[in-house]
């Protein structure tokens, strides 16, 4: 049930952001509010340009409570002025929705798994916004205007993390009993050494 609610929010009508050859006049300033802040912010860290008339019905709607943040971030990154701002092509919009919301470039696992996921959705915006929303709900400093550097997610099952842990701990040992050969043979060294000085002090006593 919860998936239906979500899916419909992401599916209402969006504030039909322009295409990037046809500027709208900028908003005015009596219309920067909380709301109106935000959204300027979201276009000019996402779609690089400053907030147009055309976006105040989203700041407005962030103030009136009638849409949620993530909600409406996840349109804007799922619309075609983005999707063509990071390339225009399903691999290079995973790459740079990705980048825009974690702070770095995907691990080759980490594309393969959204391409993947994105390919197999509702194809254009629908699509799009479904895979951005999921992507906020794991790197949600986003909304906030932050992107910081977050470890790669694993994807793994747990059964090839428990394999793979297994054998990081068996290489591990294997390192252990190198040290102890290393030591072992240093030990040995330092002994000769102890051989060859006293058989040469008695020697030299001789």
């Amino acid at each position: 049930m919860r998936r239906f609610i979500i899916l419909a929010a992401l599916s209402a009508p969006l504030v039909v952001l322009p295409t990037r050859a046809q500027y709208p006049p900028p908003p005015p300033a009596g219309a920067t509010g909380g709301g109106m802040a935000l959204v300027d912010g979201w276009i000019r860290q996402f779609l690089g340009r400053p907030a147009n008339q055309g976006d105040v019905g989203s700041g407005q709607a962030l103030d009136a409570g009638t849409v949620q943040p993530q909600v409406l971030l996840s349109r804007i990154l799922a619309c075609d002025e983005y999707y063509a701002h990071v390339g225009g092509e399903d691999r290079r919009y995973i790459q740079g929705l990705f980048r825009h919301l974690s702070g770095r470039r995907p691990s080759p696992r980490e594309e393969s798994y959204w391409l993947n996921r994105l390919l197999h959705t509702s194809e254009g915006m629908e699509g799009r916004t479904q895979i951005a929303y999921e992507l906020l709900q794991r790197y949600p400093e986003a909304l906030s205007g932050r992107a910081p550097q977050v470890p790669e997610y694993d994807y793994r099952r747990p059964s090839e993390r428990d394999r793979d842990r297994d054998r990081d701990y068996r290489d591990r040992d294997y390192r252990d009993r190198d040290y102890r050969d290393r030591d072992r043979d240093y030990r040995d060294r330092d002994r000769d050494r102890g051989y060859r000085d006293r058989d040469r002090d008695r020697r030299d006593r001789d």
